[in-house]
């Protein structure tokens, strides 16, 4: 492994929080996990703390390069 970092993107004003709602509430919907009604609930509750300025979207994620040998 040539590379691995662990990072966190802190979203308190809406900068990529409704973007991954509707991503994730998508795909719950298409997997069957969730229905439609409560999908666009969510996303109208991210809107709504958006609007409030009440958002706090904290999204970790992790970068890995790698090369073969």
């Amino acid at each position: 492994m040539r590379h691995f970092r662990t990072e966190t993107r802190l979203d308190l004003d809406g900068h990529g929080g409704p973007v991954w709602t509707q991503f994730a509430t998508r795909r719950l919907v298409a997997d069957g996990i969730i229905g439609q009604p409560l999908a666009d609930a969510l996303v109208a509750e991210c809107d709504r703390r958006i609007a409030a300025g009440t958002l706090y979207g904290f999204n970790p994620f992790v970068t890995a390069i790698a090369q073969r040998p």
